[in-house]
């Protein structure tokens, strides 16, 4: 992933039995045959990839490799021989042959987790309670595995005491929160790869206490008194 152009890739070999070329043994100083021509022909819709016609090298191109984009790409490579037989009757012309080559591209962390706001984050919080009180996520674009395996913790100077977080995200209190106050604190969401990537929110929370039952709304109206009119 995010290689540079002409990192190789693969190298695909071929022989031709016939000829010239089945005795064929590259150099150190040449390693290219003479005999064989080599393409890509199917699943490089993109240029990503470029492959050497004498040398079958396959390298990368200008554009980077995206593995969040696409995991694996899938190259139909052919092989042709350069040599013509002519007889009295006929003329045999370049004989091929095709494969399969799968590219597999690895992650590198180059994604760093997010929340999913840019300023702060309300949350409303159950007030006079001890122990859980909610869950904060972020996400990472990076594939599975440590790139976006992501742990949490409170960073200052917006740190509160009677709060504690774990590194799944969730919060509580070793302390009740009172009704009708704001409790501010910074979250800072990590990955595990390498190099470690972040990024923080600050985290509104409002606690709300239960309502009272004369103050609730489950009474209808009614008229003060009942008068006729004639």
């Amino acid at each position: 992933e995010n290689s540079p152009e002409n990192k190789v890739v693969i190298k695909v070999e071929a022989e031709d039995p016939d000829g010239p070329s089945s005795a064929y043994s590259p150099t150190s100083a040449d390693d290219s045959n003479p005999n064989l021509r080599y393409s890509i022909i199917r699943g490089n819709t993109q240029s990503l990839f470029h492959i050497d016609p004498n040398t079958g090298y396959i390298v990368t191109g200008k554009r980077k490799l995206d593995r969040e984009h696409q995991k694996e790409h899938e190259l139909v490579v052919r092989v042709c021989d350069t040599s013509t037989t002519t007889t009295v009757t006929t003329k045999t012309n370049n004989l091929c042959a095709d494969a399969l080559v799968v590219i597999a591209v690895d992650d590198i962390n180059d994604n760093r987790p997010l929340f999913n706001t840019t300023t702060n984050l309300n949350m409303q919080v159950p007030a006079n309670k001890i122990g859980f009180l909610t869950r904060i996520f972020a996400y990472d674009a990076d594939s599975d595995g440590p790139n976006s395996e992501i742990e949490y913790s409170f960073i200052g100077p917006l740190v509160d005491e009677r709060l504690r977080i774990d590194k799944y995200g969730r919060i509580s209190t070793v302390e009740a929160l009172k009704s009708g106050s704001q409790v501010h604190v910074t979250v800072l969401a990590k990955d595990n790869g390498e190099p470690r990537l972040n990024s923080s929110v600050t985290l509104i929370l409002e606690p709300l206490g239960r309502t009272r039952k004369s103050e609730a709304n489950n009474q209808k109206p009614k008229f003060i008194e009942k008068e006729t009119w004639k």
